[in-house]
């Protein structure tokens, strides 16, 4: 009997232990849930908001409406995304001191909140949801829209829950400024990457800004709406006119990326100087591009070849990788990144002039081969150096004009109503050496050269403090090449190491029991 009734205790304890520990935990849900208290332990802290974001919202001086248009019956797998932006808003109504006003609306709740989600802009979308054991087809919405007295911004779709701060603080800051900001394009027929090159990058930079060509054939200065200027790939010579276009513009003051090779490589791996006069351009302003390549044996990406009806990969010394030790860490548009591969890249060589900047080096194993370019992924190129070459530079100090005097059209020689531009305070060049990088198929294929891309025009045309936003999340965690020490010491203390690790433990817990036991003898 005595035995039954402590056995019954026993169950009981251990049932009511169970109850209690689920009481306890439905109280912290509902405290959570309730309180508007979040924790983020991710490393990069990607569900919080940033310090950039923050200071925004704290600077604003009038009220900012945020209306997030969200279907309330939203399939399964979208529900957690509605919640999620919910508690993102909350923080930004937070943070911003009474002037962020925040409006969740079901616009298929009423005929004309749908009309007004139309009307800014935010598409209808098609879900498939499941009523009664059967699948449909349903219509919904999941966009936001920002307000600041007349001006509009808009998201038309929440796709990506860690692009959603970068998209609103970007949107809160472009409705500020009360412009629409313009990146052109320059094109020139044979000398310039072509156009259809750029698509990708083009289709990329529409979502953030409007994209113009600009065409340096009409001979016409740029236009004052161009914010910044891309130059993507020059591999002729310019006439004077187009170069003098070039220099005003960065006389300007305004934002340029210029992406030149320093060395051509055509089809079939064919390499040659690229021989152009924009060189020039560029020495005066304290950059000069080399025509050499950079090899590196240690940190280098995967390239594929074809040979006859074969396709194989190779890691190819003629792609370089720059991990995040390459890149400086005083800027904030390149500190975070963990990754660039740039394509036959050549060395630039930067003056030591006040706001001249390396924003990214190869890594101390890179070299260079100067002539005689071999580019055979299967052979042993020729190289030497001492590595850390520089690959992107930013150029923000005083310039003087390449030109002394004003150059005009060259059909007329017009130049009376162009205000010529001697100098420039504080410049705002950006320069890599490399073309590919810009082009659709290594936008396509590395996620963080794309991300270097937007934090370059980011910073450029609208606040480069975004990029802080944008490379919180990381996309990639490459591997440190180890030497060949290094990895003969992991290859051989996994096969050796590990098992010794057991059998120690073994005698040392052997060893222990029997002393153990005996001195239980010995009490006993």
């Amino acid at each position: 009997m005595t035995l039954f009734t402590s056995k019954l205790r026993s169950t009981t304890d251990f049932y009511s232990q169970i109850a209690l520990m689920l009481v306890i935990v439905l109280l912290v849900n509902i405290i959570f849930a309730l309180a508007p208290w979040r924790f983020d332990v991710t490393e990069a802290r990607i569900y919080s908001v940033s310090t950039v974001t923050k200071q925004t919202l704290k600077d604003l001086d009038d009220i900012i409406t945020i209306k997030a248009y969200f279907t309330e019956d939203l399939p399964g797998y979208l529900i957690t995304v509605r919640q999620q932006v919910k508690d993102i808003l909350a923080e930004y109504k937070n943070y911003g001191a009474g002037n962020v006003r925040i409006k969740f609306l079901n616009p298929n709740a009423s005929p004309e909140l749908e009309q007004e989600a139309r009307a800014l802009g935010l598409p209808p979308l098609q879900f498939n949801i499941v009523k009664k054991d059967k699948f449909e087809v349903a219509q919904g919405y999941l966009g936001i829209a920002v307000l600041y007295g007349d001006k509009i911004e808009t998201i038309p779709v929440v796709q990506n829950i860690s692009d959603l701060e970068y998209d609103l603080t970007a949107a809160i800051k472009k409705v500020i400024i009360g412009k629409e900001l313009i990146v052109g394009i320059l094109q020139k027929e044979d000398i310039l990457t072509d156009s259809q090159q750029l698509d990708v990058l083009r289709q990329v930079l529409s979502q953030q800004y409007q994209v113009e060509t600009v065409n340096l054939e009409s001979q016409e200065l740029v236009s004052d709406n161009i914010d910044t200027l891309i130059i993507p790939g020059a591999k002729g010579d310019f006439s004077r006119r187009e170069l003098y276009i070039i220099d005003q513009y960065i006389m300007s003051g305004r934002g340029v990326l210029m992406a030149i090779d320093g060395v051509n490589v055509e089809e079939g791996l064919i390499a040659s100087s690229n021989e152009s006069n924009i060189f020039d351009l560029l020495k005066s302003y304290g950059a000069i591009v080399k025509k050499d390549l950079i090899f590196d044996p240690a940190y280098r990406a995967q390239a594929s070849f074809s040979q006859g009806f074969m396709t194989f990969f190779v890691p190819y010394g003629f792609w370089p990788k720059i991990l995040n030790e390459g890149f400086s860490q005083e800027n904030i548009l390149v500190n975070k990144l963990e990754s660039l591969v740039l394509p036959w890249v050549s060395s630039i060589d930067l003056s030591k002039a006040d706001g001249n900047q390396v924003l990214a080096q190869t890594s101390p194993k890179s070299q260079l081969i100067k002539e005689n370019f071999d580019l055979n992924p299967q052979g042993v190129p020729s190289a030497s150096g001492d590595g850390n070459y520089a690959t992107a530079v930013s150029i923000n100090g005083k310039l003087k004009s390449f030109f002394d005097a004003a150059i005009g059209k060259e059909s007329t020689a017009e130049t009376s109503s162009e205000n010529r531009l001697s100098e420039v305070e504080k410049s705002r060049l950006i320069l890599i050496s490399d073309s590919d990088l810009i082009s659709g198929d290594f936008i396509r294929r590395y996620e963080d050269n794309l991300v270097f891309l937007q934090n370059i025009i980011d910073g450029l045309t609208l606040d480069e403090s975004l990029a802080a936003i944008r490379s919180k999340a990381v996309t990639e965690r490459p591997i440190t090449e180890l030497d060949d020490t290094a990895r003969s010491l992991v290859k051989y203390g996994n096969i050796i190491g590990v098992p010794m690790l057991v059998v120690i433990f073994a005698v040392v817990r052997f060893v222990w029991r029997r002393k153990s036991q005996r001195m239980g003898d010995v009490n006993f």
